[in-house]
């Protein structure tokens, strides 16, 4: 008896403690900013222009110098080693064509190795080589007009973010991360209670009993749905204090949505440990079921509309998929009910399915 209830509570503890875990990894970890991009650079021109276009660089905060380089294989070896994610040459003639009236070429080497990546920083740097080369065009003009003004750009852009103005990745993909981590644990916690007693024999207490098969699947649930509730306000509460991700919107239409998507993460489990004798094998058909469906096809990490039509279909199945859009659209642009009632219909389709084929499939007979 003691070590039976010292196995409960580490297993209480590890379905606690697993989901902080991985929220916590995963939040600190993915990012989908791009600053303090290391460079480094070979200045074969070395006078105070070239010195001031490096400078423009390093003044826009989005990049880090690693160092001056003296030959080019020092820089290829930067990129070679992953030392910095594009070297930068300036050639020798760079501020003599400069002032020449003529276009100096620099050469900026950039590490392709992550794809994406390589396009943003490859952007970045084209913008801030196009806001240098605006700044001497102003200069040049200036000095030609004698000092006077003049407007080089007559149409100004007023550009303004809605719902995320400082443009941070956390506050969208933190409120996703809690969305992931709520539809994987649930499953896998639900998975391993009832493979565990098919596969212990204590299950035979259940097909002799007067239970119901109703009564049995709804009383799986409820535990491992108030398990996983508790899990979720641990989990907001570290969005809010932890991450400064602000909450716009209304807490129990939140709370409403994190309660049926649970329900359809435990029915997961549930269906997967009906159809498989072995506890190992139901962890496994469960992980795979919902780790990498959940990361790649529910908008966690890519949006939707960019998928294939086949990778749309799947992610229409996911109940993740609609709770990753209920939980971002509370928390960044602040709707209710009425915005995402169609994402809460279909994660009420999924739950009455899910439980419906469970309960069906769950046969209360000995052999």
């Amino acid at each position: 008896p003691w070590a039976s209830r010292s196995l409960r509570r580490l297993s209480i503890l590890l379905s606690v403690v697993s989901p902080l875990l991985m929220f916590v990894l995963f939040a600190y970890g993915f990012s989908m900013d791009v600053k303090n991009i290391p460079f480094s650079f070979v200045d074969y021109n070395r006078t105070p222009q070239s010195r001031d276009y490096v400078e423009s660089f390093l003044a826009s905060g989005y990049f880090k110098l690693v160092g001056e380089r003296y030959s080019e294989e020092e820089l290829r070896s930067d990129i070679m080693l992953d030392r910095t994610r594009f070297g930068m040459i300036i050639p020798e003639n760079f501020s003599r064509r400069l002032a020449r009236g003529k276009d100096a070429e620099v050469q900026v080497l950039v590490n392709g190795t992550l794809a994406s990546r390589a396009v943003v920083v490859k952007g970045y740097v084209e913008g801030m080589n196009g806001e240098y080369n605006l700044r001497l065009v102003d200069d040049f003009i200036r000095k030609e007009l004698g000092g006077r003004d003049v407007e080089l750009q007559p149409i100004s852009l007023l550009a303004t973010s809605w719902f995320n103005p400082s443009l941070d990745s956390v506050n969208y993909l933190v409120p996703g991360i809690v969305g992931f981590v709520i539809f994987v644990f649930p499953a896998m916690m639900t998975t391993i209670a009832l493979s565990k007693e098919k596969e212990t024999g204590m299950i035979f207490n259940v097909y002799t009993s007067p239970l119901t098969r109703f009564q049995y699947i709804v009383g799986k649930t409820v535990l491992y749905v108030g398990v996983s509730l508790v899990i979720f306000f641990i989990l907001f509460t570290l969005t809010l204090l932890l991450f400064n991700v602000p909450m716009r919107g209304d807490f129990l239409t939140l709370l409403l949505a994190t309660l049926l998507s649970v329900a359809g993460s435990c029915g997961i489990g549930l269906l997967v440990a009906v159809l498989v004798r072995t506890q190992v094998a139901a962890v496994l058909i469960t992980m795979i079921a919902t780790f990498m469906p959940g990361f790649l096809y529910s908008g966690f990490f890519m949006p939707i509309d960019s998928m294939g039509a086949d990778a749309q279909i799947i992610s229409a199945i996911l109940p993740c998929t609609y709770y990753l859009s209920i939980i971002r659209l509370v928390f960044l642009k602040g709707v209710g009910w009425d915005y995402v009632l169609p994402e809460a219909i279909g994660l009420v389709v999924f739950v009455v399915a899910i439980y419906t084929i469970v309960i069906l499939l769950f046969k209360k007979r000995i052999g």
